[in-house]
């Protein structure tokens, strides 16, 4: 169930960040140096119902990988003791493919496979 809130969680801070890319298109399109490597989640948050509900704390945030894409990441480590976090990467590995879930490796993306402790979710 935790991975499932965590792959819910994931798409709806994609929604949330989408929506902000929207209202800030200005400062995207300038270059703003503000926006040109991280997203502070508490901007991006303010576009969910229950801002409060995803936090830096909780492993959330949002990064400009070096390909220049946009990503919700998830650190898996802020899941609990380690055989959550093993039990979680492991439902993650397996809903991987057909989600759409992605690690960083080597400075690629591929699917997301669970040794990794990053989880990626394309935005744009």
């Amino acid at each position: 169930a935790k991975a499932s809130n965590i792959v819910s969680d994931m798409r709806n801070l994609k929604t949330a960040a989408l929506s902000y890319y929207v209202d800030n298109l200005d400062k995207f399109s300038s270059g703003d140096a503000t926006v040109t490597e991280a997203i502070a989640l508490s901007d991006v948050t303010k576009y969910l119902n229950n801002s409060n509900a995803l936090t830096d704390s909780l492993g959330f945030s949002i990064e400009k990988l070096s390909s220049g894409d946009w990503y919700v990441k998830y650190d898996t480590t802020k899941a609990g003791s380690n055989s959550e976090q093993g039990q979680i990467r492991e439902k993650l590995a397996g809903r991987a493919k057909s989600v759409g879930l992605l690690q960083n490796s080597s400075g690629t993306m591929s699917t997301y496979a669970k040794t990794a402790t990053d989880v990626y979710y394309f935005i744009r």
